[in-house]
């Protein structure tokens, strides 16, 4: 594992469940784990190289409407 400047999509979702969503950092730090658990399961049952995808979270098309309003007013 290999640690990047940018933070990447995990970073981009822990920022999410913290700022928008009001989480607690230490629940939001196992939830981000977990996730990176379940990336790592997925790449090494499948046999795959991991693609890093943008996560898209709230400037995203896909991101429900309401997102993108909290986003603006923070």
């Amino acid at each position: 594992m290999v640690r990047s400047r940018g933070g990447g999509s995990l970073r981009d979702r822990f920022l999410y469940l913290t700022m928008v969503q009001g989480m607690s950092k230490k629940k939001t730090i196992v939830a981000t784990g977990r996730r990176m658990a379940e990336l790592m399961y997925t790449v090494l049952r499948n046999k795959t190289l991991y693609e890093p995808r943008p996560w898209g979270g709230l400037g995203s098309q896909s991101a429900p409407s309401g997102m993108a309003a909290q986003r603006v007013r923070a």
